[in-house]
Parts: C-alpha cells; structure tokens; sequence
C-alpha cells in the first residue's frame, strides 16, 4: 500500500475517479462493502506506521 493507493481512495471519495472490481475490494479495507472515509482512515495510520496488515477488520474475514 502507498500513498499513490492513499489518493487514489480519496478520490473515489470525492467522485473524481470512481473504484470498480479488484480495486474496489482492495479499497474496501474494513470490509463493510464501501468505501468511506473510516477506508481512508485506515490506510492513512498504515501509512504512517500507526498500524499493520493485521490491524485492518477485514483481515481474518
């Protein structure tokens, strides 16, 4: 994961570049079938070294 998967995320959030398929799962890092900010939020502390792989809900599912 790096920041460019960071930007990509916010702008689907933002409507811009709008996440289908894989990319769409990949995103969907808690798990709950869309992609919101609480996504973001998750990918941002892993990013900055705040959490892991293992942090993320869906791991595990």
């Amino acid at each position: 994961m790096t920041a460019l998967d960071f930007a990509t995320v916010k702008k689907h959030l933002l409507g811009i570049e709008i996440l289908t398929g894989d990319k769409f799962t990949a995103a969907d890092v808690d798990g709950d079938k869309s992609i919101t900010a609480l996504d973001l939020s998750f990918i941002k502390k892993y990013l900055l070294g705040m959490a892991t792989y293992e942090d993320f809900p869906v791991v595990g599912k």
